[in-house]
């Protein structure tokens, strides 16, 4: 039988562990979006009065998106961090929440890379969008349980609990109230990144 004190510290181990997977992950999916920028290899750039700017002038529309996926990426990065930060150790179950918020986050990111220009239609930024709903959301739940199961470091206060979730829910809200923005056009959801936390934020500030 392993007792309170051994069984802690064998959760604090897991808690390192999973950080440095999930970090590993997320720097792979950074450096497979960078890998989108636009090829420069042909120098087809070499004779432009602006030289290598060149290339980023020829596809304006998809350099935009692909900035906005790896910034979404590294939100969701930070995000990830936050939910871990008030953690001293972590179990099998909460371990999953983390794994799945994960898949759904690389889900995210086959979905911008697949279809960085959006030329397919509405699904392709809806699905970006959903997968990252679902991310944060599973990501919260993840939260509640750790919270319920004890896996909260003691220093940490109910107030400091709440003042997390309310936080937390502004990268979710937002992706999730951007899916039917995707009907409207590419541009529109587009932008909707930037304009929409603006409103979830006022609306969380009301609420709390």
């Amino acid at each position: 039988m392993i007792d309170a004190t051994l069984n802690a510290e064998i959760g604090r181990k897991h808690l390192r562990r999973l950080e440095v997977f999930l970090d590993v992950v997320y720097a792979l999916l950074f450096i497979r979006m960078i890998a989108y920028l636009p090829p420069a290899e042909d120098l087809s750039w070499i004779d432009s009065p602006i030289g290598l700017l060149q290339v980023f002038a020829d596809h304006p529309g998809e350099l935009i998106r692909i900035i906005i996926g790896i910034g979404l990426t590294v939100i969701y990065w930070n995000l990830n961090n936050r939910m871990l930060a008030p953690l001293s150790r972590t179990d099998s179950r909460h371990a999953v929440f983390a794994l799945v918020q994960m898949f759904f986050v690389c889900l995210f990111v086959y979905f911008a890379i697949s279809d960085p220009a959006l030329k397919g239609g509405p699904s392709s930024p809806a699905l970006q969008a959903f997968s990252l709903a679902v991310a944060g959301f599973i990501g919260l739940v993840g939260l509640r349980y750790a919270a319920r199961a004890g896996l909260v470091d003691e220093r940490v206060t109910q107030g400091d609990r709440d003042r997390i979730r309310r936080n937390t829910l502004i990268e979710p809200c937002t992706a999730l109230s951007n899916i039917p923005v995707a009907w409207i056009g590419p541009l529109a959801w587009t932008i909707g990144w930037f304009v929409i936390p603006f409103g979830v934020i006022w609306v969380l500030k009301r609420l709390r």
